[in-house]
């Protein structure tokens, strides 16, 4: 950077989501945007002219924003004046974007993908070669809006802002300037939570499994007999007991490939990678009325009211048309990930096999062959394989999870280094017997020693459950999508817990800034003496005021 006080960011892509974020960017920083498509930058520069952009953002005390960037282009050759590169392109054409950006590119630059899909840092890392390793990938879980163009190329709006947004950065050393410079272009929110690596967002990706899945539920010769619907299918709302049992096999074939990764690499995280129905109750919280089964879970969402199925009309009926984003875009550059993934580690994926053995038929792809993967199309797709990755060693190296990248004592590690170069920092964990009414950020790690009680709040409603460790116990408040982990007996861990008071007892909970998961059984019996129950006791109120 020129001056401390500044950067360039280039914002790739045309469509609603790249010219938001331009809009939002160009109001503080140099911002060029950059399309490769056909003649979209010429369109767009001719659209705006010399006028501003106007982007609105619903809701927000300041509504409207007006800026200019600095320029629209396709020429590649702007990347030597970035200091941060935003994808929001479709992921089909995010090889084309590095691959032309890499002679370019200056050391340092942060690439944030925004999704980054399934193996975009693998990706990345194939078409930049050695120069990958001087660079910083930055994978998002999700877009931070749900945004739309009003008027292409001159006026955007920004209908909702994601509370957080799940990211991960390759290498991690680079983690707190990356995801600082990111979250002062995004703003206060939303928050960007970080993920421990790019392996668990990519299997995490819900598009690869739902996508194709419903789409395989409703369309396989076993449910359609190929004759035109009188009206469009809902999608989400229309999952069936078929499609539902096809969904969770998908999703359980790709948590044993999570499983076995974290198997063959010492110390890899991949929680975050979690199933269908948990990544729902985390997602869209409050918006399901009855979330008993993946199913309910979709069926009742409201967020997907009245989303249908693509369709294309036909002599007064409707087609799916099976050549749609949810087949031609999440099978090469997600399910296909997975899939070879797990072929490499040894873990079967009968279900997963099935949808992509028809879905490439759908979409004119060779992808699988007997059930292995070496169709001549790999190299369209995320497949490990498609970039000559064939052994789990080569993956784990390709992935950062090896060698020279803060796992065991590969060359050119040992003592002495930065933290940011070896293993994340450590959380410092807190005990019960500490816990006080103004306690906040606090780490814990939990036995639930009763069954939780359903409460009617405000707010909606919340699960209590007495836990305890070692030097007391406590009531932990839950919210809807942690309810399942208050089972009688279990671990839970809190992270940036706090203590708030509620009929002058203590509860503690966990806000959007923390986190709560399960965890491993603790070594210690819980002190069940009532007297060292921290929300038995009664606090009084007191005015400080003079």
């Amino acid at each position: 950077m020129g001056d401390v006080t500044d950067i360039c960011v280039l914002v790739c892509g045309g469509g609603n989501a790249a010219q938001v974020v331009t809009g939002l960017f160009s109001m503080r920083y140099k911002t060029i945007a950059v399309s490769f498509f056909q003649d979209e930058a010429a369109r767009w520069k001719a659209a705006l002219g010399n006028d501003d952009f106007e982007l609105t953002v619903e809701g927000a005390n300041v509504s409207k924003i007006k800026s200019k960037p600095a320029d629209i282009t396709n020429d590649p050759s702007v990347a030597a004046q970035a200091d941060v590169i935003i994808l929001a392109v479709p992921s089909f054409a995010h090889g084309e974007y590095f691959e032309k950006f890499a002679p370019h590119m200056k050391p340092g630059t942060i690439v944030g993908v925004m999704p980054a899909r399934s193996g975009g840092d693998i990706l990345f890392n194939s078409k930049l070669g050695d120069k990958a390793s001087e660079m910083v990938f930055v994978g998002f879980e999700t877009l931070p809006w749900a945004c739309r163009f009003s008027e292409w190329g001159r006026k955007a709006t920004i209908l909702g802002t994601k509370n957080t947004i799940l990211a991960a950065v390759t290498p991690p050393s680079a983690r707190a300037r990356a995801l600082g410079t990111l979250q002062g272009l995004l703003g206060v929110f939303p928050l960007i939570v970080e993920s421990p690596t790019n392996l668990a967002i990519s299997l995490r990706n819900p598009g690869m499994v739902v996508h194709p899945g419903v789409m395989y539920g409703r369309w396989c010769s076993e449910q359609w007999d190929g004759k035109a619907k009188t009206e469009k299918p809902l999608f989400y709302q229309g999952v069936d007991d078929f499609t539902e049992e096809v969904l969770l096999s998908m999703t359980k074939e790709v948590q044993s490939v999570s499983r076995k990764m974290e198997k063959l690499v010492t110390g890899l995280n991949l929680k975050d990678a979690c199933t269908l129905k948990k990544w729902y109750m985390e997602c869209y919280a409050g918006q399901m009325s009855d979330t008993s089964t993946l199913k309910a879970c979709m069926n009742t969402n409201k967020a997907y009211d009245g989303l249908t199925h693509p369709c294309i009309e036909e002599n007064g009926g409707f087609m799916p048309d099976l050549k749609y984003r949810y087949l031609a875009e999440d099978v090469p550059t997600g399910l296909c990930f997975a899939k070879g993934l797990a072929e490499i580690i040894g873990v079967k994926t009968p279900t997963i096999d099935k949808v992509i053995t028809w879905a490439q038929g759908c979409i004119g792809l060779e992808i699988l062959v007997d059930g292995k993967m070496t169709g001549k199309d790999l190299d369209k797709t995320r497949a490990p394989q498609g970039v000559g990755v064939t052994t789990t060693q080569a993956f784990i190296e390709m992935a950062g999870l090896g060698k020279g990248k803060g796992k065991g004592k590969g060359k050119g590690e040992g003592k002495g280094k930065g933290e940011g170069e070896g293993e994340p920092r450590k959380p410092r964990f807190h005990i019960v017997g500490k816990i006080r009414p103004d306690s906040t950020g606090l780490n814990l790690k939990l036995k639930v020693v009763s069954e939780a009680t359903v409460v009617e709040t405000k707010g909606g409603k919340i699960w209590e459950c007495r836990c305890g460790d070692k030097t007391g116990t406590v009531v932990v408040s839950l919210r809807e999508p942690h309810q399942d982990l208050a089972k009688k007996d279990g671990t839970i861990v809190l992270r940036n817990a706090k203590a708030s008071m509620v009929a002058h007892h203590i509860r503690v909970s966990v806000d959007k800034w923390g986190k709560v998961e399960a965890g491993e059984a603790l070594e210690d019996e819980v002190e069940m003496d009532d007297k060292k129950n921290v929300s038995a006791m009664e606090y009084e109120l007191v005015n400080s005021g003079k």
